[in-house]
């Protein structure tokens, strides 16, 4: 048996209107949708975006991202955030923070771009 496909459920919160807008602002493109469900789409990779709130879930479901650049995706997701953090219904909506990044990289002890810089200066040294 060979898996071809996984794909998570992420919950929208409480405005599905919105978080899909803000997926779409960052980058993503939606495949297909309704009022209920869409799959979204960057690159490779698709989720599918459900329009179900529950507060529980979301502030304990955590999805791991592979990337391929790290510090590439570091640009992105600051921008990403800076976007979302302009329209505070949007952030507020998803659950995002400033900061977010920095101490995901931290709990899971993956150093962020600048940690990996610094480290270079000094060893310079």
């Amino acid at each position: 048996m060979k898996l071809s496909n996984l794909r998570p459920f992420v919950p929208s919160g409480d405005d599905f209107a919105l978080a899909k807008r803000f997926f779409v602002d960052i980058g993503f493109v939606e495949q297909w949708g309704d009022e209920d469900l869409c799959e979204l789409k960057m690159g490779d990779v698709t989720f599918l975006l459900q329009n179900f709130a529950n507060s529980e879930m979301q502030r304990n479901y955590m999805v791991l991202v592979d990337v391929d650049d790290l510090d590439a995706f570091h640009v992105h997701s600051r921008r990403s955030l800076q976007v979302a953090l302009s329209n505070k219904e949007a952030a507020a909506a998803l659950g995002i923070q400033p900061g977010s990044f920095g101490r995901l990289c931290r709990l899971y002890d993956v150093a962020t771009p600048i940690q990996r810089r610094r480290q270079k200066a000094q060893t310079r040294y």
